[in-house]
């Protein structure tokens, strides 16, 4: 096992794209972070984590604290083992396919060839195998190499005898060309050759080299992966090691909004939320709020009663310990709480204070067209953003609104964590918290009209545009086994999150080319439900990357005016079309054709963004919801 250098990787990427059970390719070495049960300790001074809090989404993940890896000089955090195993040597000479010999240690400087010398060193560094197995469940392992060699040798399947007790495997490339089939694997035993077409095809492993049951590796498990699972029934395929689809995260993100900074909730999150728990026990054993804060009156809510009063403090609780979401709670939950806590501010917000601005929030008149097509438009000039890594999945990204419950529960998720880990007495105890993130930012929060939005969705024809794409949608996430239809039907039961969904990448990538910001750093979070909407728009980063000023600019009335227009005529123009324009879900959905497809009119050219931008991996859009000209909900601006 070795320690990611410090200074590798930041914390926001651990979070996201290179969390536990992730390839990361260093310098000299390939590398997958391990679980949370190899992570280093907290300390007493903080050494490796920064603990952060958001009340409600620790509710909703069932944690009582998250952690922020930290970089600490000469020292890290984060444990990692080399993979895949297998290396190959750059000495054209040589070129041997090799496993990492167990006796060799890699402490950042990676491993070298074991059968040549090659180089003004002496010795040479190795380069990571062009491809790993994994599997649909989540599990992954090294390629079959030795198998694959043979996989054409009808006398030698599986390997010749001389590989089976000493591998002697090579991996070259003619040069012709840059497809697997120029890339070849040669046993030196038996002289046995294969090439690596078809390598990445779902159906090759089973069929050729018999792997009809995955291993269920978890390498990032380490000796705890082994036991707790059986074979998986899903067939392994390859992919190559850089491959975007070996992980997916689950990231799950908060803002801090009113409703959570306040003293009470900063207090009680003191000291990796041991008071939090105190509260939590006392209130197991049947404690009122009032008996609670006088029991702990003198080591939690001493000085909080010095400001505030006792019935302010046991409101805060109530929020804090009633208002825990059920096990049907997803992402929609979160963004409910946000939207109802941020509709409300009607002046400039700063909370808590100068020195600690977690929020700041500044209406903007409207004008012109915006008062017929919106109900606010506000200005975020900072807000705080938590982002936590629950898990991950392959090959399919995972579904964002599934709830937590469902997740866990899926055969295709997998955890970053097994739950527990020992302690330094040897002892079991459980994994209480998650990796997180805290970012800071800026952005533009507005609603579209109700009154408006509501007409528009009680059209015929809207209507059965959205059933046809909602149906195209459940189909492919449930065949895939992402989620229930239930659970989308009740997520998405309106056609304005189409609406609000394509309006939202519309504008980012206009805004990219006025903010200073590239699409990939401008996110989005859509508020949709029957009675509400939303859309927020905006950027963070753990600097002050995500606060330049570059979209509050843009926020003022007259500009974001400009904007909005410039958008919607944007939308009427695709290098793709007519084909993309042309592409009706309905009709899809009539003819009973099983697609891929979870988008109407919609497509690279037009409306979908870097996945680091769009919160539902660019499903559910439609240009027709924009600027159709009968039933388009901006037609008059297109008209115009």
């Amino acid at each position: 096992m070795i320690m990611v250098e410090p200074g590798k990787l930041r914390p926001s990427q651990i979070i996201t794209t290179f969390g536990p059970g992730s390839i990361i390719n260093m310098e000299h070495d390939a590398i997958m972070l391990m679980g949370l049960h190899k992570w280093q300790e907290n300390t007493d001074d903080k050494k490796y984590f920064q603990e952060i809090n958001h009340p409600y989404l620790q509710n909703l993940l069932h944690v009582t604290f998250f952690k922020m890896p930290m970089t600490i000089k000469g020292d890290a955090a984060v444990p990692c083992i080399s993979f895949p195993q297998y290396g190959v040597c750059p000495n054209p000479a040589c070129n041997r396919l090799q496993k990492h010999s167990k006796e060799s240690t890699n402490k950042g400087g990676g491993f070298y060839c074991r059968f040549c010398s090659w180089g003004k060193s002496g010795q040479q560094h190795l380069y990571h195998a062009r491809f790993v197995q994994i599997c649909d469940n989540g599990h992954i392992d090294d390629f079959p190499w030795n198998r694959w060699a043979h996989k054409h040798d009808k006398k030698n399947k599986g390997g010749c005898k001389e590989s089976k007790e000493s591998e002697k495997l090579t991996f070259r490339s003619s040069g012709k060309s840059s497809g697997l089939g120029d890339y070849k694997v040669r046993c030196l035993h038996c002289n046995a050759i294969a090439s690596c077409a078809g390598a990445t095809d779902k159906k090759v492993l089973g069929r050729d080299l018999g792997f009809n049951t995955c291993y269920a590796k978890q390498p990032w498990l380490g000796q705890s992966g082994k036991s707790q699972e059986k074979n998986c029934s899903e067939t392994p395929y390859g992919v190559q090691t850089r491959a975007s689809s070996i992980y997916y995260p689950s990231v799950s993100s908060a803002l801090s909004i009113p409703s959570w900074i306040h003293p009470v909730h900063d207090a009680l999150q003191d000291k990796q939320g041991q008071s939090d728990t105190a509260v939590r026990v006392l209130r197991e054993n049947g404690q009122s709020f009032d008996e609670i804060i006088n029991s702990l009156k003198p080591t939690v809510f001493g000085k909080l009663l010095e400001e505030f009063s006792a019935d302010e403090i046991k409101k805060e609780l109530e929020l804090r310990y009633e208002q825990i979401p059920d096990e049907t709670a997803d992402l929609k939950n979160v963004l409910d709480v946000e939207f109802a806590d941020l509709k409300n501010i009607k002046t400039r917000l700063i909370k808590p204070s100068i020195d600690d601005p977690r929020i700041d929030v500044e209406p903007v008149s409207l004008e012109g067209d915006l008062i017929e097509y919106f109900d606010f438009l506000k200005k975020l000039n900072r807000i705080t953003e938590i982002k936590v890594l629950r898990g991950f999945t392959r090959g399919k990204p995972p579904d964002p609104f599934a709830p937590e419950e469902f997740s866990k529960k899926n055969e295709k998720f997998r955890p970053i964590s097994p739950g527990s880990r020992k302690d330094p007495t040897g002892n079991t105890v459980p994994i209480t918290w998650l990796p997180g993130v805290q970012n800071n930012g800026e952005g533009i929060f507005f609603s579209l009209n109700e009154k408006k939005l509501r007409e528009w969705e009680e059209q015929k024809k809207v209507k059965e545009r959205f059933e046809g794409l909602r149906e195209n949608y459940i189909t492919s996430v449930e065949k895939q086994k992402r989620s229930k239809s239930e659970y989308i039907i009740d997520t998405f039961s309106h056609p304005r999150y189409v609406l609000l969904h394509t309006l939202s990448h519309l504008l980012v990538r206009q805004l990219s080319m006025g903010s200073g910001y590239h699409e990939g750093d401008i996110q989005e979070r859509i508020y949709h439900s029957k009675n509400t909407n939303g859309v927020m728009l905006y950027t963070s980063s753990v600097s002050s990357q995500g606060s330049l000023g570059g979209l509050v600019r843009i926020g003022e009335g007259k500009r974001f005016l400009k904007i909005l227009k410039d958008s919607i005529k944007q939308s009427t123009r695709c290098s793709r079309d007519p084909m993309c324009f042309e592409n009706n879900p309905e009709k899809i959905k009539k003819a009973g054709i099983i697609t891929s497809n979870m988008g109407g009119s919609s497509c690279y050219s037009c409306t979908l963004l870097p996945e680091t931008s769009c919160e539902n991996f660019n499903n559910l859009l439609d240009r027709w919801t924009i600027n159709n000209i009968e039933c388009g909900f901006f037609k008059k601006i297109v008209s115009e």
